[in-house]
Parts: structure tokens; sequence; C-alpha cells
């Protein structure tokens, strides 16, 4: 299924300088704990699976994937030295991803804070993950999972209460699409990301996605610690926070998730 992305990887604008190794798996539990697991580490280790039997997004709720259906990848990076750049890792992916689709002809827009949807049903997710020991090398692990030649069909094979109705590339555009050609120009645009990241361009990191964000100037009501907060999407801050406008002022969330 990706028997020439290596190739591709080592002549890509961007991957050829970031990507260091690919890991194939035919089945695995879930790309993120496997990145987390593994003895040797390193920056650039891409894992990939066919099938993911356990997938999971924020707050442990399931990710449905369709074996070579889908594109399930891990990728792993250096646990970076201000900890209050960390924030930026997400919207990076998620610029990656808008990026992807848009060169495969389809408009996608970010839900805070880490879901991409088109016409309003999710495509795609991200889940940051890491294990951090101090005075040790320090990873964090980037999962993304993009539904890609699933059928209407395949959504309702498990009985999952989708919170978002879930959509596919060839869902919005009746084609079927190459998962490596795909793979490869997600791999291409994150490792492009990355370089901004690690040249400390966070205002254009930040600005890609707040020009790709679907919630600004929008009432929404968000879930944090356990308590709903409603506002109008009015901001994202610096380190990604979401900035709402409420009755009492602006509130900064830096964490939380969107009720729907």
């Amino acid at each position: 299924m990706y028997a020439n992305l290596k190739d591709k990887i080592r002549v890509g604008t961007y991957s050829r300088d970031f990507i260091k190794d690919l890991i194939f798996l035919n089945s695995v539990d879930s790309t993120n704990s496997y990145g987390l697991s593994l003895k040797a580490k390193e920056e650039g280790t891409v894992i990939l699976t066919k099938e993911q039997l356990d997938g999971r997004g924020r707050n442990k709720r399931p990710w449905h994937s369709v074996k070579d259906k889908s594109i399930i990848t891990s990728i792993m990076i250096n646990y970076p030295e201000k900890s209050d750049s960390i924030s930026f890792v997400p919207l990076l992916s998620a610029n990656a991803i808008i990026e992807t689709l848009d060169s495969f002809g389809l408009s996608s827009k970010i839900k805070w804070p880490n879901d991409i949807l088109v016409n309003s049903k999710k495509i795609s997710g991200i889940l940051c993950e890491s294990s951090f020991v101090k005075e040790r090398s320090n990873f964090i692990v980037v999962g993304i999972g993009i539904n890609i030649n699933l059928d209407s069909d395949d959504f309702m094979q498990e009985n999952i209460d989708y919170i978002i109705k879930p959509t596919s590339l060839k869902i919005e555009t009746g084609n079927y699409f190459n998962l490596e050609d795909v793979l490869f120009d997600l791999l291409n645009n994150f490792s492009k990301w990355i370089l901004e990241y690690k040249k400390s361009n966070y205002h254009a990191i930040l600005e890609f996605w707040k020009n790709n964000w679907s919630d600004i100037g929008k009432e929404i009501t968000v879930v944090n610690e356990n308590k709903l907060v409603t506002g109008i999407a009015h901001d994202i801050s610096s380190r990604g926070e979401l900035i709402l406008q409420t009755d009492h002022g602006l509130e900064l969330i830096n964490s939380g998730e969107i009720k729907t």
C-alpha cells in the first residue's frame, strides 16, 4: 500500500529533511500507544498502520477507521525546550491537514481544538500525547487520522455514537484516492510546518490556523473542567487558547471541548 513512500519522502521538498524513519504495521491497537512504548525514540519517526484496533481521540473517545481506507499515523517530535510552545503542535498539525485536503480538491475548516470538518462533518482528528520524565529526552507523539475512502456504510458497521457526523474524502468528492499520495502530501506539509515551529515562527502557524477556523464569531458552548461556558468565539491567543466573549467579559479557555 505504501510501496513507494520512502522514495517519495527522500525527495520531498520538506519531508527529506525531517522524516527519519518509517515503521509499517499491519495492525496495532493504537499508533500513538505504539510510539509512546518505543524504547529507542527519534524525532522524525513515523508510525503507519493498515488497521487500528483501539484508536482513540480526545477524552478516550473511539476513533473509527477501516482497514486500507483510512490514513492512520503517528509522528514523533522532540519535546520542546520552551514548554509554552507545546500548544502550537496541534495547531501546526491541523494546518498540515488543511493544506493536504485542499491539494486533493477539498475545502475544510478547523473546529477548536483539534477537529477538521468538511461541510460541518468530521473528516480528520488530531491527538497529541507525551510521556514526560524530567532530565530525559522526551517526545510528543502526534496522532493523525483522516477518513479517505470510507463509504457511508463503513460508519454504520460499529455502534458508535458520533458527536459530529463523520465523512470522508470519497463521500465528499465521489472519487477514490490513493492512500500513499495523500499520506506523502500530509507528511511533506507536516514537515514544512514543523520547520516553521523550529524557527519559532509561531505567528505564521497561528495566522494560517485562524484563517481556517470555523468557530470565529459564532456563539458556542464549551465544556471546560466539567463546567459549561457560553460566549462568542472571539479569538485564539498566542498560545492557542480559545478566547470567549462572555456576558462577564473575555474568558480564556486553555482546554475543553465545544458542545454540539
